[in-house]
């Protein structure tokens, strides 16, 4: 029996040790391609991961601490686009599925992952935003109105019919 990962949450550079492209570069990266990392991951010939302070020096040198800003505003919208990820597909946060020996249980969860990439980025390209907007107003309408109807009947009810 082969276990992958002990617990659901896992360190990130345990996970990227197990996965093709930590395992056969060569097949994922010309010579002069890489991966910006955070500073968890090891550095490698094509992982460029963020500096960290040590314990013995917390504080970063200049050159250190400027090339972590600069290389901040990729990693930010990569961060920002996976948090709309997660929170147009909930689920993605916490994927409670069985994750057995068969190599087809791995397949499912990576379809599903794969199926909402795809559906994200078609909703991007349709311009969800007006979509989700225009849901947004009509739902805002409907409990004005909702509410309209139930403070009018409030009113009626304090009439006295002759």
């Amino acid at each position: 029996r082969r276990v992958l990962f002990r617990s659901g949450n896992v360190h990130d550079e345990c996970v990227y040790q197990r996965i093709l492209p930590c395992l056969k570069p060569g097949k994922f990266f010309s010579t002069d391609e890489y991966i910006l990392s955070d500073s968890a991951i090891t550095p490698r010939t094509n992982v460029v991961p963020q500096y960290k302070g040590n314990r013995g020096q917390p504080i970063l040198g200049v050159d250190e601490a400027e090339f972590n800003s600069i290389n901040a505003a990729p990693r930010v919208k990569v961060e920002h686009c996976i948090g709309i990820w997660k929170g147009r597909f909930p689920f993605l946060r916490s994927i409670r599925m069985r994750l057995t020996e068969k190599q087809s249980s791995i397949k499912r969860i990576h379809r599903y992952i794969h199926a909402t990439v795809i559906l994200h980025n078609l909703l991007i390209g349709w311009g969800d935003e007006e979509i989700f907007w225009d849901q947004k107003k009509r739902e805002m309408d409907l409990k004005k109105d909702q509410q309209q109807r139930v403070h009018h009947s409030a009113d009626d009810s304090r009439r006295i019919d002759n």
